[in-house]
């Protein structure tokens, strides 16, 4: 046999180790020559493909062919698995299964990676980082309520008709109340007078109190109804007609009807716009009567300027001087900054803010004043203000102007909250045109 045959040979059959042992042997061996024979004699050793000669198309699919015999990537898998969400199992794995998340936090797979849910307290990718807990960083995990506190940090407390869960955070409903639902619809009443005409909005306070406007209440059509004057709540989940009577409806007496001590309609009808209506009678909460939470200043006033947008309903007119609404009407709003909002009248006081679109897409209207300025937080509709006034409805460049309930909660926790103690207060009912109410 030739010498030459014999030596290819004895490196066919020796392995890598081998061959580093045998060339580094060889006196005057080349080093681009060891490289290259290296080389070659690897892609000679390399195993026959199971596909060799056929279309692997034809043939089932296999883990250890497809992964070991060829690059292990997404669309090889795919062609073991033959299912979307298998293979995202079975190439990437479990992401989660080492438990990431620290401090109680919770993992979410992904493809290659997770993410992690953080519990209240913690952020960072792992959840390693412990926030600060203050009122100020997430409410201090408080579901309603949150007081800063220099022993405790912070004390979470919740809004009248609820109480604090065993956790200290949340909030649950006491007595017959029931968790308002994602709908502000079942926190609106229409205030009538005495033919059943609707003239304002206002919103549930607690089985004997309504919170609405207080301009509501002097033009001469109110003053000639004042003695026969009746509330009626049309509360309905979704769109309804007060056209149609359909059994949710209560007709309520009204007892008293106290404006705020400030009010003034001869100097300002809109200044300090806020009264509370007692009723005679209680009214029966329900799936479609139920009241808004009215937070602390400090939070009502955080909650209104946090939020990207809020609700107003109302049945007022549909367009300025057009024919009033017979299904409730509901816009979400934006908040408009305070220097933007003085720019458009001279009228704006520091207990008013703006909302609403600049651009005429929609607005509160007459008819809707006294109706709530809703705002959501933690699946709960709080009060963050109260339909006042506007130049016309809809206006280019003029937005709705609302009373800022921030300023009032403390009257209105500390009034409604001595339901029968309150001495009837009545304010004179002047003979003024409103331009809308």
């Amino acid at each position: 046999m030739a010498p030459g045959l014999i030596s290819i040979l004895l490196c066919l059959s020796a392995g890598p180790n081998d061959l580093e042992s045998l060339f580094s042997s060889v006196p005057g061996t080349a080093e681009i020559f060891h490289k290259a024979l290296i080389a070659f004699l690897s892609i000679l050793m390399r195993h026959k493909r199971y596909n060799t000669g056929r279309l692997e198309e034809f043939v089932e699919g296999n883990l250890e062919r497809e992964c070991n015999e060829e690059k292990c990537s997404y669309e090889e898998a795919r062609e073991i698995y033959e299912n979307d969400e298998k293979t995202v199992s079975g190439f990437h794995g479990d992401q989660c299964i080492s438990n990431p998340c620290l401090n109680g936090g919770s993992c979410k797979d992904d493809i290659g990676a997770y993410v992690c849910w953080c519990s209240l307290g913690y952020s960072g990718a792992n959840c390693e980082i412990v926030l600060p807990l203050k009122c100020s960083v997430h409410n201090g995990g408080c579901q309603h309520l949150c007081q800063d506190d220099p022993i405790k940090k912070v004390i979470c407390s919740c809004a009248r008709g609820y109480q604090l869960a065993e956790d200290g955070r949340s909030c649950k409903p006491t007595g017959n109340i029931k968790i308002l639902s994602s709908s502000c619809d079942t926190i609106f009443v229409l205030l009538l007078n005495k033919n059943k005409v609707g003239f304002c909005g206002g919103s549930i306070v607690n089985e004997k109190w309504i919170v609405t406007a207080a301009h509501c209440f002097i033009e001469p059509r109110i003053r000639e109804a004042i003695d026969t004057f009746i509330l009626t709540v049309f509360l309905l989940t979704g769109e309804h007609n007060t056209a149609a009577e359909d059994g949710t409806e209560q007709y309520m007496n009204v007892a008293q009807i106290i404006p705020y001590p400030r009010y003034n309609a001869t100097s300002s009808k809109y200044v300090n716009d806020i009264a509370l209506v007692k009723l005679a009678m209680p009214m029966t909460f329900n799936d479609y009567v139920k009241p808004i939470c009215i937070g602390t200043k400090n939070f009502t006033e955080e909650l209104l300027r946090s939020r990207q947008f809020s609700v107003v309903t109302g049945w007022g007119e549909l367009r300025y001087k057009g024919r009033q609404a017979i299904i409730l009407q509901k816009l979400a709003v934006p908040y408009v900054n305070r220097d933007i909002c003085k720019k458009t009248s001279r009228s704006i006081h520091r207990n008013m803010f703006c909302a609403g679109y600049s651009d005429q897409s929609g607005d509160s209207c007459r008819g809707d004043s006294g109706g709530p300025h809703a705002t959501e937080y933690n699946k709960f509709w709080f009060l963050t203000g109260i339909t006042s006034w506007g130049e016309k409805c809809a206006e280019k460049d003029k937005y709705g102007v609302y009373t800022k309930l921030s300023t009032f909660t403390s009257w209105v926790l500390a009034v409604t909250s001595h339901l029968d103690r309150m001495s009837f207060m009545v304010f004179p009912l002047l003979s003024l045109s409103l331009n809308r109410s």
